[in-house]
């Protein structure tokens, strides 16, 4: 049972590692054009998403 637990924790730790070096690797840039339909017109996702933190934080610049 422990070996399992073992196993478990070894894999979920390789996982994190690789998720991590893999984030470092992949370009993001196109996911903020991905146009988004949002109070009637269609408006890139990057815009999209500084209009909704600065609704929830009531600032475009939190600080986090």
């Amino acid at each position: 049972m422990t070996n399992l637990w073992g196993q478990l924790v070894l894999a979920v730790l390789t996982l994190g590692f690789s998720a991590g070096s893999l984030a470092q690797k992949v370009d993001w840039s196109s996911w903020e054009e991905l146009p988004v339909f949002h109070n009637g017109r269609v408006m890139p996702l990057i815009s999209f998403a500084e209009e909704t933190v600065e609704l929830i934080c009531g600032r475009a610049n939190p600080v986090l």
